[in-house]
């Protein structure tokens, strides 16, 4: 971690992001000039002026969450999959280039679906043990 930006707590985590992102990769540059940056930001910051302006820097590497809520379309990508690459044996992914509806162009999104075991539901004969059903998430 290299820096925190402290917000009242009535202020939205976005509010002033933006810049605090660009300066604290400014601080970096100043003292590391080459070295690849790598940023890992959660969904309270994901818009489409700071994807751009990260994608407009040199050898900065990033990933955001992205928020389900703001964009439903994004649930109908993951159920209407049929076909998931491998990651490991817990994980299995997609990628897709998408662009909100007001946003002005197309991104690089990796869908993530972790595979969970869920009570089995529905009639057993004998209540020996609770059977799990394996899915992903």
């Amino acid at each position: 971690m290299l820096d925190v930006l402290h917000r009242s707590g009535n202020v939205h985590d976005s509010n002033g992001a933006k810049e605090f992102i660009l300066q604290c990769i400014q601080t970096i540059r100043q003292e590391l000039p080459d070295i690849k940056i790598e940023l890992h930001m959660d969904s309270a910051i994901f818009s489409d002026d700071i994807v751009t302006a990260l994608d407009a820097l040199d050898n900065v590497e990033y990933c955001i969450s992205v928020p389900f809520s703001r964009f439903i379309e994004l649930k109908g990508f993951i159920e209407n999959r049929q076909r998931l690459c491998p990651m490991n044996d817990q994980f299995k992914y997609f990628e897709k280039q998408w662009m909100p509806e007001t946003w002005l162009r197309r991104h690089r999104f990796i869908f993530v679906c972790q595979k969970v075991k869920r009570p089995f539901k529905g009639a057993l004969q004998l209540v020996l043990f609770d059977p799990l059903e394996v899915a992903h998430e």
